[in-house]
């Protein structure tokens, strides 16, 4: 049997691992195997992805493109500040199309061979193309800054780098909800109803106000 979540305010112990434990049970058959399948991919996928990735940086590296455009970004300015930026837009650019295929087979036909992707591929793309655009404006920002420290402090650039990378990510969890997954998703407001009266009534009790609830739509 599945165990569902006790009431709020009791005191009745909950083991979320024998909870998720029961409903799994509850899986069989094709869809148990159609699960196995997509997650043991999955797995096969990382190793994929990491090789792939190291075969892009090692054509770029071995055919001298990287040196070509390291090139160009010093033509274009001497200042190694800026040579930066312009070196990280080619390189994202360029990576980014090389890692298109796989992209393209990971992020869409593989999720709409599973029945996990609802959108036609223009609109998939269109998303895509909101991602690479992020990416691309981010991917300068932090590089620039990332070798800045490094040009700074040669022996311990790595602690102003992490200081970098940590600052970044915060913003981007504070920034993300609010900025960002509107531009993916459609958020509503939460109806008046019974879920919404459980939300608002478990906030109060750990103690956090909310300006309001929202019901995104992530299809």
């Amino acid at each position: 049997t599945v165990h569902n979540l006790p009431p709020l305010g009791s005191k009745r112990p909950f083991d979320p691992h024998k909870a998720t434990d029961a409903y799994l049970a509850q899986v069989s058959g094709a869809a148990r195997a159609r699960s196995d399948s997509y997650f043991e991919g999955g797995y096969v996928l990382l190793f994929v992805n990491a090789f792939y990735a190291v075969a892009v940086s090692a054509l770029l590296l071995w055919l001298k493109i990287s040196a070509r455009m390291r090139d160009l970004a010093q033509r274009w300015t001497p200042s190694r500040f800026w040579q930066v930026p312009i070196y990280a837009a080619q390189y994202i650019a360029l990576t980014t199309i090389l890692t298109l295929p796989l992209t393209i087979y990971e992020g869409f036909f593989r999720e709409r061979s599973y029945g996990l992707m609802n959108q036609t591929f223009v609109a998939w793309s269109g998303d895509q193309t909101i991602v690479f655009g992020l990416s691309l404006v981010a991917g300068m920002i932090v590089l620039t800054l990332i070798y800045a420290a490094i040009r700074f402090t040669p022996r311990n650039w790595w602690l102003l780098g992490t200081g970098i990378a940590t600052i970044y990510l915060t913003i981007l969890f504070i920034i993300g909800p609010v900025f960002i997954a509107p531009l993916f998703n459609k958020f509503s407001p939460m109806q008046d109803g019974s879920l919404k009266h459980r939300i608002e009534a478990l906030l109060a009790k750990c103690g956090f106000r909310s300006s309001g609830l929202f019901v995104m739509d992530g299809s």
